[in-house]
């Protein structure tokens, strides 16, 4: 079992509500989770920038974008109606929950 614990990189204290930041410049990229008590510096940045424009995709070139993305998803279902039939063929083995006590005994009847 893997388990993530998001943190501050500046406080590391757990479980407070951090925000994820990556800053680029030239070839250069870093990424910081920040709680609230120390995003300030780069929530201003944010606020001072600009969002920039989207580009529509011009007539020609949207039905080719919609067959890749229908082809996309069409892959994605595909993989997963293969995981669920491969999970459902399988025959469950349980192993039996049993007390120290019973364990015991059960030596003690092959001997």
């Amino acid at each position: 079992m893997l388990v993530e614990v998001k943190v501050c990189d500046r406080c590391r204290r757990i479980g407070v509500p951090t925000r994820s930041y990556t800053l680029a410049e030239g070839g250069r990229s870093a990424t910081t989770d920040r709680c609230a008590d120390h995003d300030e510096a780069f929530e201003e940045v944010l606020a001072q920038g600009e969002t920039p424009p989207v580009e529509e995709p011009s007539p020609a070139e949207k039905p080719a974008a919609r067959k890749r993305a229908a082809s996309k998803e069409t892959a994605k279902a595909a993989a997963k109606k293969t995981t669920a039939k491969k999970a459902a063929s399988r025959p469950r083995s349980r192993t039996p929950v049993m007390t120290v006590e019973e364990i015991e005994a059960m030596k003690q009847g092959k001997q």
